[in-house]
């Protein structure tokens, strides 16, 4: 489970069970989220006979997410491509 804490202005912290606390650019959650799901699928950490027997159309997600490398991230939130791989 993520967390993502708005801190009027000082940006927004997502923390992560992980005890990682990565420092976003104010705006930038879906990005990071977006990139987490990246490696979480690049990597194959998830269970495909559940996410095929619970979810519908989410081919459309992979999709969406593709693009989103760590490097990517990095330049839109500000947090280091090997940060969002670590988490």
């Amino acid at each position: 489970m993520l967390s993502i804490f708005a801190n009027k202005g000082f940006g927004t912290t997502v923390a992560t069970p992980f005890n990682e606390d990565l420092q976003i650019k104010p705006g930038t959650n879906v990005a990071i989220l977006n990139g987490l799901l990246h490696v979480i699928l690049r990597d194959n950490l998830i269970d495909e006979k559940y996410i095929e027997e619970r979810t519908e159309n989410f081919d459309k997600i992979r999709e969406a997410v593709k693009d989103y490398t760590p490097e990517k991230v990095a330049e839109i939130t500000g947090v280091k491509p090997e940060d969002v791989e670590k988490v």
